[in-house]
């Protein structure tokens, strides 16, 4: 579809498309998605936790995304980012409620696969943004012939990934 769209359309239709879409699953929600009933003493939200982790993360995309154009700002982002990230950790330590408990990071299990998520993601990340300049520019593709690349890439991944999960763990054997 978004294929269809940039060879018809001006390029940004591909993201309007999610305007109406986006404003349907908003009414939908709000209509047929129950209130959760509230608890008696219920955590509250950790606002502070919230802030450092938007001022790490953002920091640090910025200047590694705009660095070039930021030229010595790129320095100053870095370090808010590192400020945040170190306050972020300690506001979790003491926070009622954690966005993440750091309890859970003591855990190799844990640790191995965030790494290894991170890994995998990256890399699939970095096909699907290449792929399509790839098929367009070296192998003269179309913008259809780039789209349903990726749409077969899309489908592909989780199929593959429910049936490595069944061949990794398979049923007991009565």
């Amino acid at each position: 579809m978004g294929a269809f769209i940039v060879r018809h359309f001006h390029w940004s239709g591909v993201f309007w498309v999610n305007v109406p879409l986006g404003i349907l699953s908003v009414g939908l929600l709000a209509r047929y998605l129950p209130a959760a009933p509230q608890r008696q003493g219920a955590a509250s939200l950790d606002v502070a936790g919230i802030a450092y982790m938007t001022l790490a993360v953002g920091g640090l995309l910025i200047a590694l995304l705009q660095g070039e154009q930021l030229g010595h700002w790129r320095a100053a982002l870095l370090a808010l980012s590192v400020v945040s990230a170190v306050l972020l950790v300690r506001e979790q330590r003491r926070s009622p409620a954690p966005l993440f408990p750091l309890a859970l990071w003591q855990s190799k299990i844990i640790i191995a696969g965030n790494v290894g998520g991170l890994i995998i993601g990256a890399a699939m990340m970095g096909i699907a943004a290449f792929l399509p300049t790839y098929i367009q520019a070296v192998l003269g593709g179309s913008t259809l012939e780039a789209g349903w690349t990726l749409a077969v890439m899309s489908l592909g991944w989780p199929l593959a990934s429910t049936l490595c999960g069944r061949l990794m763990n398979p049923p007991p054997i009565v």
